[in-house]
């Protein structure tokens, strides 16, 4: 039986010095990418049943803690801005997306889609929806129209076109003989 519970996997992970904003290992210098999902999956696969599990994990308690933490920094008028929830909602996404690729778990997947909606649910619930209003009646009756007025002028057009091309070959036939 493994010693370290799942919050112990992620204890570890933070006393290995793994910084998760920059992708490398904090107390052995900038290693890179590789150095770093190296270790995350050496810890995922030693403390935790499955990469799944770890992965669940590391959303829950770093990416989902910092997108919260971002949010509640925002007045509750600045949620339903698109360019001041922007930056926090890329991040998380930045952030799903590396975890799952250095684990090598597909992304996006039912995982963070649940999250996601989540997220949505909590955050930006109260936000309001805007509906789209009808066109004015003259444009509407424009829009229908057009087509309406086209599909007997092609008809036509193909029609003439097509009696054109018998009498051109009519023609042809005629002056071979």
């Amino acid at each position: 039986m493994k010693f370290f519970s799942v919050f112990g996997g992620i204890i570890l992970l933070l006393v290995l010095g793994i910084d998760f904003n920059n992708g490398a290992n904090a107390t052995e210098g900038t290693e890179g990418k590789n150095s770093i999902c190296k270790e995350l999956c050496e810890v995922c696969d030693e403390y935790f049943p499955t990469r799944l599990i770890c992965y669940e994990n590391l959303l829950q308690h770093i990416c989902l803690d910092e997108f919260s933490s971002k949010v509640e920094a925002l007045n509750t008028s600045d949620l339903c801005v698109w360019d001041k929830i922007k930056w926090p909602y890329d991040s998380f996404t930045k952030c799903t997306e590396e975890k799952a690729d250095c684990l090598k778990i597909p992304w996006p997947n039912q995982l963070v889609e649940d999250m996601f909606v989540d997220i949505h649910a909590t955050h930006f619930k109260s936000c309001p929806v805007k509906e789209f209003d009808d066109p004015p009646p003259d444009v509407l009756l424009a829009l229908v129209m057009t087509p309406i007025c086209l599909i007997p002028a092609m008809v036509m057009l193909v029609v003439v076109k097509t009696k054109n091309r018998n009498q051109n070959t009519m023609d042809f036939w005629k002056t071979s003989k």
